[in-house]
């Protein structure tokens, strides 16, 4: 027995390490025919149900404690169940013989999946050492995903196709193929290689970079630590993803940090014009004003640049774009009129039930009832609705918690994320460096959820779930220790 014991410890940690480094992989054929599901079959999932059963479930039998925002986030699990009970009693339409409960528990494991990354994370994050560890080897995962983009678009460029070996590989690891001109990494296709970058990577590395924290001694020129060097590599590769709303997520993340900026330069112009406080508003209103005026020029030029380098947005500044008069015509113009089509499918099922919604999984069925007329015109549209035999999906987060979960389990969503967003900003230690670089890390990937949840709406991604367990973890640390100077974590060394 106590040979066991002694081996418990490194085998649950090696079962971390291999999951934390397999995130970047999200739909392995393997695991796909493993356990029979669609899309999202990251082998991370495996390794998360063995640790639930042999670390996590021990770990809440000698009460452990969770974060005491995750109760919003219980509430909306309740909510969801709830709606799914109600909806059995409904009168639903027949989808292609589509049955009713399948399609909700489908999701609610997806729920549960999301809700385990989120407690496992929280569960091992428990000192500075642990902390430390667990973000390296989520360096590790990250580094070879980030590698691996920037081979696929060097080949590309250099070669304009990609030899064969390079596809075998893809094959191996993703569902997906490689795209032309964009990057993929393990991902199945470029949007989710850019909702993983913004939902961990990126606000990791931005946030130590900016609180000039590392988990590493070794610097560059004594000044440039790891994390800027893979901040760097992070965003090259986001930008050849070329995922239009990755671009603007991490933009919004930068402009967070640009609008704290300004609002210190604005104080200091201030006193260093001797401003009355009796002016101060009016100087502050004409300040603001300025700056507005800057970051609206910055956009424009941002667009100008997207339209030179995307081809779905090459018309953007044509004067026939203009004219079109329609939303769904400007939506199509740009490529991306069908998920505009199915977010007004999903906010029209939302209308017609917005206590409880539909159940979780279920919007698709009143598709063929809410789809706007003009979704008829497109190709995709009319695939999805009469060839396919998949179930409609919404492709927003936050029409798709609306729909299905009504207004009630929106709240609770929204409860969740807002004290998240809270303890983040009130728990800001300029001082203690580590807890700096995660106030900032739950901050960004509020705002990236935000964007992100116009591109994705699944809850079995774990990229937001793993961020936010990290987050959490470091910021109550006090209460968990019960002394702010037990753990180095909340010291600088």
């Amino acid at each position: 027995m106590r040979g066991i014991s002694r081996l418990y410890l490194p085998i649950i940690n090696i079962f971390w390490a291999i999951l934390l480094i397999l995130l970047p992989v999200t739909s392995m054929p393997a695991v796909r025919d493993l356990l029979h599901i669609s899309v999202i079959a990251g082998p991370s999932v495996l390794i998360l149900a063995i640790l639930l059963v042999v670390w996590f479930i021990p770990y809440l039998l000698r009460k452990g404690e969770l974060p005491r925002e995750i109760l919003p986030l219980l509430g909306f699990f309740f909510a969801a169940v709830l709606s799914i009970a109600i909806v059995q009693f409904m009168p639903v339409p027949s989808f292609k013989d589509a049955s009713i409960l399948r399609p909700a528990l489908s999701a609610i494991v997806t729920l549960l999946v999301g809700l385990g990354y989120l407690s496992l994370t929280y569960s091992f994050v428990k000192d500075e050492e642990a902390f430390c560890q667990t973000m390296r080897w989520i360096y590790l995962g990250g580094v070879l995903m980030v590698v691996w983009s920037i081979l696929q678009i060097s080949t590309w460029i250099l070669a304009g196709r990609y030899p064969a070996w390079m596809r075998d590989m893809q094959d191996l690891f993703s569902l997906g193929p490689l795209y032309r001109q964009r990057a993929t990494g393990f991902a199945l296709e470029p949007s989710w290689l850019a909702h993983m970058l913004n939902m961990l990577y990126l606000p990791m590395w931005l946030a130590a970079s900016i609180s000039q924290y590392s988990i590493f001694h070794w610097r560059l020129f004594r000044r440039i630590s790891v994390e800027m060097i893979l901040l760097v590599l992070g965003i090259l590769t986001l930008v050849f993803s070329l995922s239009r709303v990755g671009w603007i997520t991490f933009f919004c993340m930068l402009a967070y940090l640009l609008v704290k900026l300004n609002i210190r330069v604005i104080r200091w112009m201030q006193l260093r014009m001797h401003v009355k406080n009796k002016h101060r508003l009016l100087s502050s209103i004409v300040f603001s004003i300025g700056v507005i005026a800057v970051y609206l020029v910055l956009l424009v030029l941002a667009a100008f640049g997207m339209s030179r380098v995307d081809p779905r947005m090459a018309d953007l500044f044509t004067p026939s774009f203009w004219q079109l008069n329609n939303l769904n015509r400007y939506a199509n113009a740009l490529q991306f009129g069908e998920r505009v089509v199915y977010w007004q499918a999903g906010w029209e099922v939302f209308n017609r039930y917005p206590v409880l919604g539909v159940g979780l999984g279920n919007a698709g069925k009143w598709f063929e009832q809410t789809i706007p007329a003009y979704g008829m015109n497109l190709v995709e549209v009319r695939k999805l609705l009469f060839r396919s035999g998949d179930i409609p999906n919404i492709k927003n987060l936050w029409i798709r918690l609306l729909a299905e979960t009504g207004i009630v389990g929106f709240s609770f969503f929204c409860a969740w994320l807002f004290g998240l967003l809270r303890k983040s900003i009130s728990s800001h230690n300029p001082a203690i460096r580590i807890r700096s670089m995660c106030a900032y890390w739950g901050i960004f990937i509020v705002i990236g959820l935000l964007l992100e949840g116009f591109s994705i709406d699944s809850f079995a991604m774990p990229f937001f779930w793993v961020s936010a367990g990290m987050v959490l973890s470091v910021l109550d640390c006090k209460e968990r220790t019960g002394n702010v100077t037990k753990d180095a974590l909340l010291e600088d060394k």
